[in-house]
């Protein structure tokens, strides 16, 4: 029985080292870590300076060699309403921000879709993880628009979005891939949007 035991506890600490050897565990800043997988390299920061204006860059990409596959990590900083007075007598409610994640749910789906010609959510939910509420997408989407040639062309990824609230920034982690990779890429990104850890 007892011998039993330590094979037990043997294979699940072997299982444990498997799995975790295609997952970095990565500091993007000083509050956000996360998992990423191995086939996913971080894009150097002066590449990124290059692609996008300060105010917009976001906080880390990591994409495969091919460049097919990225995963998109943003930082938004919501400003704070200076226009009303402070009626409040308790200083620490002024600090409260309180989102309608139904309502905003709502809102972010629509936006989404209307990024798209075609689009089809697999997944539309909310979600707590590691602490934090997130809106999640799971999609399948296609677009049209014209090549280097100008001929028209018709693209279709799998993508999963998901963003959170902490106080007054919302974090964004945007997945995507061609769609004919999906189910090489599907059980990876749920993995690693799972492990998403923001300090408060």
């Amino acid at each position: 029985m007892r011998t039993t035991k330590y094979i037990i506890a043997f294979s699940c600490l072997f299982l444990t080292a498997f799995i975790n050897t295609e997952y970095n565990n990565s500091k993007i800043s000083s509050n956000v870590s996360m998992d990423i997988h191995k086939d996913l390299q971080l894009v150097p920061m002066n590449e990124l300076q290059l692609k996008f204006e300060a105010n917009i860059a976001p906080m880390a990409v990591y994409e495969s060699v091919d460049q097919e596959v990225k995963l998109v990590v943003r930082l938004i900083k919501e400003a704070e309403d200076s226009t009303t007075k402070t009626i409040f007598k308790n200083p620490d409610a002024k600090k409260s921000n309180v989102k309608d994640l139904t309502l905003e749910r709502m809102f972010k789906k629509s936006a989404i879709a209307s990024q798209f010609d075609k689009i089809n959510f697999t997944k539309d939910s909310l979600k707590t993880i590691n602490g934090v509420d997130f809106l999640i997408y799971e999609f399948e989407a296609e677009a049209q628009g014209l090549d280097a040639q100008s001929k028209p062309i018709t693209t279709t990824s799998y993508a999963y979005y998901q963003m959170g609230y902490v106080k007054n920034k919302n974090y964004i982690f945007n997945f995507y891939c061609p769609l004919d990779r999906k189910e090489e890429w599907k059980s990876r990104v749920q993995w690693m949007m799972n492990s998403v850890k923001i300090r408060k």
